[in-house]
């Protein structure tokens, strides 16, 4: 796997901060109508991929000169979850989503839900929002600063002090789960999907440590 990063662009929503951005080793994915808004940031991506439904005209698509991958509307599979997919079999191994949240609920849910199959196949992904990060573990953990060795997308989750963060089990039933480091600390702890226990914890050092033995957590950030 690839130590640098696939960066994708959807059509969601885009906010004034842009917390990490391509460097030249990373791979650019524009997802449909992402590629709109990598326009207006100058950014060129390697890759346009998609059923082109919410691509501003057909002429933005005839001038790109990068590889084009183009899929019928009738599909099992997202245009996001497609450009994951097509990610991963180009040998990357973390993701920075932008686009990806607000615009239609259902795409929102569905990216949430994609979070989840990722890291199920012990891959990072981040989704960006407005000041604040998305991520996925299962059956896994992460430890800052420690994390920050494996890739430097895992900046993204850098404890500010104040700020808050949850933790929440996308999976039925969340199985081990500790917390170290945040204002509420718990120890193998069996937290479920009816039940947002861990919403609005907080940044009060500068370690802290998530894991979890069985199932999957979502952990939303604000970041600095």
């Amino acid at each position: 796997m690839s130590s640098s990063i696939c960066f994708l662009f959807g059509a969601g929503e885009y906010y004034d901060s842009y917390p990490i951005m391509p460097k030249t080793n990373d791979y650019i994915i524009a997802v449909d109508g992402g590629y709109n808004y990598n326009k207006q940031m100058g950014i060129t991506p390697h890759l346009l991929i998609g059923d082109f439904d919410s691509i501003s005209s057909s002429s933005d698509i005839s001038e790109f000169k990068g590889e084009l991958l183009q899929f019928s509307p009738h599909k099992d599979y997202t245009d996001m979850h497609l450009a994951v997919k097509e990610g991963i079999k180009r040998g990357y191994s973390c993701f920075v989503i932008y686009g990806g949240l607000g615009g239609r609920t259902d795409h929102l849910v569905a990216n949430l839900q994609l979070l989840a199959w990722i890291s199920a196949r012990n891959i990072t992904a981040y989704l960006i929002g407005d000041n604040q990060v998305i991520t996925a573990i299962t059956n896994s953990s992460i430890s800052y600063p420690d994390i920050l060795k494996k890739n430097r997308s895992n900046k993204l989750l850098a404890p500010a002090i104040g700020k808050y963060i949850s933790v929440l089990s996308h999976t039925n039933e969340s199985k081990g789960v500790t917390i170290t480091g945040l204002e509420y600390e718990i120890k193998d702890a069996h937290i479920t999907n009816e039940f947002a226990i861990g919403t609005s914890n907080s940044f009060v050092s500068e370690n802290y440590s998530i894991s979890v033995k069985e199932g999957t957590l979502l952990i939303i950030s604000e970041y600095r």
